[in-house]
């Protein structure tokens, strides 16, 4: 009796002990089919990433290119206005140089011709007398 007792009880504890670990293992797998799409996502907002990174990349080279070139443009205007402005002060500079140049001369004209006119004047008073 005792071991039909003891067959009976660990037939019972068989089936019981058995059927809790397919529930743990049926757990597991979800667990695991969970994790699974997971790392699925994982994997594609990674690719995602690297995608975008070399986007990012690639736009910066762009906008640093088109920047370098927009710089370029406008420091070859400025040294254009540099020299257009020095070529117009240079040219202002000579008229004004001819013009004083010329406002001598007439001031000296007119002192030659002051003087000659005095010395005419005391030749003629010398000769009268």
């Amino acid at each position: 009796m005792k071991k039909g007792l003891f067959s009976i009880l660990a037939g019972a504890l068989l089936v019981v002990g058995c059927q809790n670990y397919d529930d743990q293992f049926s757990n597991i797998e979800s667990q695991i089919t969970a994790l699974a799409s997971q790392v699925a996502g994982l994997s594609q907002v990674q690719a995602d990433l690297t995608k975008l990174g070399n986007t990012v990349s690639s736009l910066q080279t762009s906008v640093s290119e088109t920047i370098d070139t927009a710089l370029a443009d406008g420091l070859a205007d400025i040294d254009d206005a540099v020299d257009e402005l020095e070529a117009a002060t240079n040219a202002a500079a000579s008229a004004d140089a001819a013009a004083s140049v010329a406002a001598r001369s007439a001031t000296a004209s007119t002192a030659a011709a002051s003087a000659a006119a005095s010395a005419a004047a005391s030749s003629a008073a010398g000769a009268a007398d």
